[in-house]
């Protein structure tokens, strides 16, 4: 699907007039300034450069004036001019079809149908009011209605619409002008189904010469702004050889791609700022689409393919970053291939070298500071029982069936007996079950660590009998602090699924509540915007006990582990691209 969008004015329509023994056509209003127009003069030759300086003779002399009832040499408006010159068409289509043609715009209808469209939204003018009952001078109205007949006349297959500019706002109002084409752009983007259409059908193309600057300012800014998948400029040259042969012009196809590859890089930067991922890549990989199509219309091709593969290259380092964002490292992982790796940079790292627990405590950071209060109390949890799994892993991997990593199980006829004691000793709840693998009985062989009480006692265990006066200390406050989030795990579900929802300050109410009540568990909780430092601790805590450096990531103020390693490569990456 493919429409054009155009301005229109008066200096678009040529006449064929009878000049020095030969026909010539001429435009029935001056053209605007153009970048060439005294290069393309200059290149005329004598005769027609002094026909083209005198057209204003020959529009206004006897010829088309007297045709058209004018009193000759008497300057009539634009609007005038075109309201007698359509009646007149309308009247006599054979004699006065071969002697108009528009141009300009008559080039870029034939250049939009070469491309897909069947249709073009045109802006025109009709000032006509009771402050002015004749209308604007420039006014476009009937030159509409002559593009419109000509374009039956010769039996192009493509269809016109005006959007009529309201007479109150004056043609050289840009703020209002602005809320007009935007207004506009939108209607017409919601009568085309534009914003339904996939991106592959949807071309917009747009002509903003004609008009008053203010006009071609606003087609040009608000079509930046919409939500248009591929706009493509057309430009029509000016070639005044052209006009005089009654030539439509062609045209050049441009899209100010530069421009709106700032746009998209300026929303997916404010994104990372909060960590949005899947929207920065849905960005992005729609942008990708739209350089594949620049590239089939053969728009600056090399300059775009590189751009391309600049992109491609940072929407993996951001799907690495949501891959992890899911804890599905096995995922990200796979993404980043050994080629790749020098090109992906730090990024690259977790190929070889990954941390769960500190993915999850840096997602407890992230989750807090955007109020995703259910995704945080998610991660907490997640955090704390991780947690427990590195210190079983670390201090009691003995004692695991290695084949089944994260099994958890402790089979009989491996622990040790003062270990097992110690369990039963410590267990609360259901300890008929742990007595019964105690003493081996049958069906009682292995004794699985399915919840975090089971797993701290372990761990409990595996401490204590290691007998270091150190590890004990760092574990005895390492398990307040897993006692002070207890009540917060516990809640977790509760909060998520109650009618008044989670948040910061649902947390507090809760706490409270449960306070008065006397509730143990809520009694030793910390407040609320205490479990991030709780959480630190426990993560620093743990570096210690098990003698592992402590990193810098383990910090309120730090870094956001592999998150800050994306978003740093990402929007580097986006602003040094451009610069070139």
């Amino acid at each position: 699907m493919a429409i054009l969008i155009a301005n229109i004015g008066t200096s678009d329509l040529a006449i064929q007039l009878p000049i020095v023994g030969e026909n010539y056509y001429l435009p029935i209003d001056f053209l605007p300034d153009e970048p060439n127009l005294k290069e393309q003069q200059a290149a005329l030759t004598p005769e027609r450069s002094i026909i083209w300086k005198d057209q204003r003779k020959y529009i206004e002399g006897e010829h088309l004036y007297q045709e058209l009832g004018f009193e000759v040499g008497v300057k009539q408006t634009s609007r005038k001019l075109t309201e007698v010159l359509f009646n007149q068409y309308q009247a006599n289509p054979d004699y006065w079809h071969p002697r108009l043609m528009p141009v300009r715009i008559g080039g870029a209808i034939k250049k939009a149908i070469s491309l897909g469209a069947k249709k073009a939204y045109i802006f025109v003018t009709d000032q006509q009011s009771d402050n002015q009952p004749e209308g604007h001078q420039k006014d476009t109205i009937y030159l509409f209605d002559i593009l419109d007949k000509w374009l039956k006349e010769e039996g192009w297959e493509f269809s016109l619409e005006w959007k009529i500019i309201p007479a109150d706002i004056p043609g050289n109002d840009q703020d209002r002008m602005l809320g007009y084409y935007y207004q506009a752009l939108n209607e017409i983007s919601k009568a085309e189904g534009i914003d339904q259409t996939s991106s592959e059908e949807e071309l917009v193309l747009i002509s903003t010469k004609g008009g008053t600057n203010q006009m071609k300012m606003a087609l040009q800014i608000q079509t930046m702004a919409a939500s248009f998948k591929n706009p493509i400029f057309l430009s029509p040259d000016l070639s005044i050889d052209g006009i005089l042969d009654g030539k439509l012009s062609d045209c050049n196809l441009f899209s100010y791609w530069r421009y709106r590859r700032s746009q998209k890089y300026q929303t997916v930067k404010k994104l990372l700022n909060r960590w949005d991922f899947d929207g920065g890549i849905q960005i992005l990989k729609d942008w990708v689409e739209t350089l594949d199509y620049l590239i089939t219309q053969g728009i600056e091709v090399q300059t775009v393919s590189d751009n391309k593969s600049d992109i491609e290259l940072v929407i993996k380092a951001m799907e690495i970053g949501l891959y992890c964002f899911n804890l599905d490292i096995s995922g990200a992982q796979k993404l980043i291939k050994r080629k790749e790796k020098d090109n992906l940079g730090v990024v690259a790292e977790i190929k070889d070298k990954y941390y769960k627990w500190l993915n999850l405590y840096t997602q407890c950071r992230i989750y807090w500071e955007l109020n995703l209060i259910a995704n945080f109390l998610s991660r907490m949890t997640s955090f704390c029982e991780e947690t427990l799994h590195k210190l079983m892993g670390e201090l009691g991997k003995k004692y695991f069936d290695q084949n089944k990593p994260n099994n958890w199980v402790l089979n009989r006829d491996i622990v040790d007996e003062k270990i097992v004691d110690y369990l039963v000793s410590k267990e609360t709840f259901n300890n008929e079950e742990l007595k019964c693998w105690k003493d081996k009985q049958k069906g009682y062989r292995d004794y699985k660590l399915k919840n975090r009480f089971r797993k701290r006692n372990f761990v409990d265990a595996l401490i204590q009998f290691r007998e270091n006066s150190k590890e004990i200390e760092l574990w005895q406050t390492i398990l307040q602090s897993f006692k002070k989030l207890d009540y917060w795990v516990e809640k977790r579900n509760y909060m998520i699924h109650s009618a008044k929802g989670v948040s910061k300050a649902r947390m507090s109410e809760i706490l409270d509540k449960d306070r008065e009540a006397g509730s143990e568990n809520a009694l030793v909780a910390c407040d609320s915007n205490q479990i991030l430092e709780e959480i630190m601790t426990i993560n620093r805590l743990t570096c210690q006990l098990l003698n592992k450096p402590e990193t810098s990531f383990v910090d309120l103020n730090g870094r956001y582990y592999i998150y800050s390693d994306v978003k740093d490569f990402v929007i580097k990456k986006l602003m040094t691209d451009c610069l070139e």
